[in-house]
């Protein structure tokens, strides 16, 4: 029999492999679904994990920045553009769009615009519904996005 302490490891140890599992699963089913249109599942995806590479998602973000290689986010939501980008810079670049727009515009606007985009398959049906949704354009949230990170370490 178990010891309360060791019964509570055991309770730990199940909950942490079944929210790893949980993350896991939804991670193949974001990418899979991802493929055919715009990047906000994935960037979802990025987001909820809090970092990226074992960074916070704001530095992460900050660092592609500084280093001269971010990408404009007009171009991510181009799913060709996306993914014949470096993870590197795409990830880090999703995930810290997905805190601003939550940060700035609230939950439920990003959730509007996650479910709109994700039956979205050109660009310019995806700017659009972004400015509709959002009440301000990509480009104008990609200039929003890059000052804030201008002030990240």
């Amino acid at each position: 029999m178990l010891d309360s302490s060791a019964r509570t490891h055991s309770l730990r140890a199940s909950a942490l492999c079944a929210a790893l599992s949980l993350a896991a699963s939804w991670h193949c089913a974001t990418v899979a679904r991802d493929q055919a249109g715009c990047g906000f599942p994935l960037a979802l995806a990025v987001h909820m994990s809090g970092d990226w590479l074992g960074q916070p998602i704001a530095l992460s973000a900050a660092a592609v920045l500084h280093d001269g290689n971010w990408i404009p986010l007009g171009k991510l939501l181009d799913q060709t553009a996306f993914r014949a980008a470096d993870d590197h810079f795409t990830y880090p670049i999703a995930g810290a769009l997905v805190d601003f727009l939550v940060a700035r515009f609230g939950r439920e606007n990003f959730l509007a615009l996650y479910r709109a985009e994700e039956i979205e398959k050109s660009d310019d049906v995806n700017r659009a519904v972004f400015e509709k949704t959002i009440g301000i354009s990509i480009d104008e949230a990609d200039a929003q996005l890059r000052a804030s990170l201008m002030h990240t370490p």
